[in-house]
């Protein structure tokens, strides 16, 4: 506890030579990430963690060089813990699914503007309401790395302009615009 985190990353063997530090997931897949900048004077205690936004969850570092895809890697994660949920509360079960496919699209770049917002405004929505930790991890993830890395995410929408969503239908609510797919 208390160890500086770049200590322990380098300890570890560091970032691949040639490449720069990119990001850092602190406790394993289930915590908020941090950004070049913030790990390098972070420390490894549950106050220095809490401070920056995330927290030590399983103490499983990840490290990501200059080379990681965003996009992918929010979606591998997101995939997983929409895969780990045990569908018993419907939260979890159906906010997870919808960012996945909402990522999913994204990685394929074939996203539209307002996915973006969306996947975070459904992470938030599950935020608070599930039974379990595991779908408390869905929003928080999903919303630091989407804040951190927002130019990744809007350079896989697509660049030709598609229809809002109708004031007062939330995309997410069951009823899509069309020409709109999850």
């Amino acid at each position: 506890m208390g160890t500086p985190l770049m200590e322990i990353i380098n300890a570890a063997g560091g970032v691949r030579e040639g490449r720069r530090l990119k990001a850092v997931i602190p406790g394993g897949t289930s915590t908020p990430i941090l950004t070049a900048v913030e790990a390098q004077g972070a420390k490894m205690d549950f106050d220095s963690m809490r401070g920056l936004g995330t927290f030590l969850g399983a103490g499983g570092v990840i490290v990501l060089d200059d080379t990681a895809d965003m996009v992918e890697v929010l979606y591998i994660i997101e995939r997983f813990l929409a895969h780990e949920s045990c569908g018993q509360c419907t939260p979890c079960r159906e906010g997870s699914g919808w960012v996945t496919r909402i990522l999913a699209r994204l990685a394929r770049g074939e996203g539209y503007a307002p996915d973006i917002d969306n996947a975070v405004r459904i992470g938030d929505n599950v935020t608070g309401t599930p039974i379990c930790a595991l779908g408390e991890t869905i929003g928080p993830v999903a919303k630091a790395i989407i804040a951190k890395f927002r130019p990744e995410f809007e350079a896989r929408v697509k660049k030709k302009i598609v229809a809002a969503p109708s004031p007062g239908v939330e995309v997410g609510a069951g009823k899509l615009p069309s020409g709109v797919r999850v």
